[in-house]
């Protein structure tokens, strides 16, 4: 599961990610991890915590994975 973590907040280190096709890819991602269960809840969460700043990309997830309440612009 670390190294699930590590893979999930790696992605976003790269500034050219952004306004992409990244967000997307996270939320298939999210869904590709369903076997998971509860411990992925856990580690997306807090990933999507840490994204707060970058309000669309956020949104985007958080809408598409349905763990936290889109916010506004």
């Amino acid at each position: 599961m670390v190294a699930r973590a590590a893979a999930v907040r790696a992605g976003p280190a790269g500034g050219q990610c952004w306004g992409r096709a990244l967000p997307g890819y996270l939320v298939e991602l999210y869904a590709a991890t369903a076997h998971l269960r509860a411990q992925r809840r856990v580690v997306w969460r807090e990933h999507l915590e840490e994204q707060r700043e970058f309000t669309p990309m956020f949104n985007e997830v958080a809408r598409g994975t349905g763990l936290l309440e889109v916010q506004a612009d």
